[in-house]
């Protein structure tokens, strides 16, 4: 019951994550180039090779009258943009491997119910399992408790960065405001 509360607290922490214009390129089985907007519909194969393209705005789309960056904080907000999106990408790799673990897990503990227990030989054999199931339960666990660690330190991270970038629009406004 407890993993099963911890699948659904960590569902819900992949959902809010800021969703950010991010499409994907692969290479399909028959060599054809694909995009895709849904990491899911990557194959897990090529995840690790595919390439992520971020959006951006058009300069018809650009405020003429926003204050040029410079070149050193311009591009280490783009770095370390790039980085959260990469860190968030490796959390959702993270978590459907953790899920995809979960799932065999309750199907391994389907069978062991199934299990016949009628003898004293099928029974010490029906412990023995059952030992072992809830050490790799166990062991589940401990990942899934350092996975939700992580989850919540890039939350953290992400609204820092929020804060940040929405003070420093706050500020720049305020300063063409005083002009």
């Amino acid at each position: 019951m407890k993993a099963v509360c911890h699948a659904m607290y960590l569902t819900f922490l992949i959902a809010v994550l800021p969703a950010y214009g991010q499409f994907y390129k692969y290479v399909d089985e028959q060599g054809i180039v694909r995009f895709t907007d849904d990491l899911d519909k990557i194959p897990e194969s090529q995840r690790p090779v595919s390439k992520i393209y971020e959006e951006s705005k058009s300069r018809a789309e650009t405020p003429a009258e926003l204050k040029p960056e410079t070149k050193e904080t311009g591009d280490d907000e783009k770095e370390s943009l790039i980085e959260l999106r990469k860190k968030s990408r490796e959390l959702e790799i993270k978590r459907k491997q953790l899920d995809s673990e979960y799932k065999g897990l309750m199907e391994k503990k389907a069978a062991l119910q199934q299990m016949n227990k009628k003898t004293r030989v099928e029974l010490i054999k029906y412990n023995q399992e059952a030992s072992k199931l809830n050490e790799q339960i166990q062991a589940y666990e401990e990942k899934r408790e350092a996975f939700d660690k992580e989850v919540d330190a890039f939350n953290k991270k992400v609204k820092e960065k929020e804060e940040a970038q929405l003070k420093s629009e706050k500020s720049g406004s305020s300063t063409k405001n005083d002009q």
